[in-house]
């Protein structure tokens, strides 16, 4: 008598577990009150000593591990936006002092402008006083 046994390997094949999802980056804006784009420029390269070569309106940066995108918004003033898991501290605090540094530029552009077109006109600074606000105030004397 002979006795035949057939024999079948069973191999599991074990499916992978499945992975929880990435996180996704999500878009933040900080919302400011600079408008020219020429001014903007400028306080970037005072305060991080950056180069901007694009010519456009809109134009991004890296300011330290961060990539900031100026983007004009329909009110005409730039957004800064960035990519992140998290909204950032850091980069808020950035367009604060980003903000800060262009009012004072502003400041001293419009200063100057007015101070330029007087003497154009023919008047004479007769006194200048800086305010508590940092507001100056100039008067000129219609005589010359």
């Amino acid at each position: 008598m002979s006795v035949r046994y057939r024999v079948t390997p069973r191999i599991k094949i074990a499916r992978p577990k499945p992975r929880p999802p990435r996180p996704q980056k999500k878009v933040f804006t900080v919302s400011t009150k600079m408008t020219s784009r020429e001014l903007v420029v400028k306080t970037l390269q005072k305060l991080y000593n950056i180069e901007i070569n694009s010519t456009n309106e809109d134009f991004e940066v890296k300011v330290d591990n961060y990539r900031l995108e100026f983007e004009m918004s329909k009110d005409g003033c730039y957004d800064i936006q960035y990519s992140s898991f998290n909204w950032s501290k850091t980069v808020d605090e950035m367009a604060k002092e980003i903000e800060s540094e262009y009012r004072g530029m502003l400041q001293d552009y419009i200063y100057n402008a007015v101070k330029a077109k007087a003497e154009e006109k023919g008047l004479a600074l007769e006194q200048e006083t800086v305010q508590k606000n940092q507001a100056i105030v100039l008067t000129f004397n219609l005589n010359g």
